[in-house]
């Protein structure tokens, strides 16, 4: 290796760091971010990642469903709303075997947390403007 080249990832890491870092990809990112800022002149830094992580639950009742078959046809219709209109990830979490009780999953990821609270804000406001479903219950959590 020339004594001015910058070593690689691979030859900065042992084989069991790359292993975990293929496997978990916030590991990856943090120690290409820690590689990037190393680069800097001292005491500066070039790039500083904001990541905002929110999970919206929301527990819903399903008053006109009567076979899980209609009530499957309600929660795609409310999920693949809210993942087209505001670009998050949904799913359904839990109450599967119910006929009018589903409990929906959504997750949000901002730079700024105000972006994030506006969006868990519109998905709240939007499955309280949804006539055949009626929320029982919702919880926020922000990730770490």
């Amino acid at each position: 290796m020339d004594v001015g080249a910058r070593p690689t990832l691979d030859a900065e890491v042992g084989d069991e760091a790359r292993h975990r870092a293929t496997r978990d990809p916030l590991a990856l990112f943090e120690r290409l971010l820690a590689r990037r800022n190393h680069d800097a002149p001292h005491g500066q830094r070039r790039y500083r990642a904001h990541m905002h992580v929110v999970g919206f639950e929301v527990e819903v009742r399903i008053p006109a469903s009567q076979s899980l078959k209609d009530r499957r046809q309600v929660v795609r219709s409310l999920l693949d709303g809210a993942r087209q209109r505001f670009h998050v990830s949904a799913a359904e979490v839990g109450g599967q075997d119910t006929w009018q009780r589903a409990t929906l999953g959504f997750a949000v990821v901002a730079s700024e947390a105000r972006l994030a609270e506006s969006t868990v804000d519109e998905i709240d406001r939007f499955l309280w403007s949804r006539p055949e479903i009626e929320v029982v219950d919702a919880a926020t959590h922000w990730l770490d």
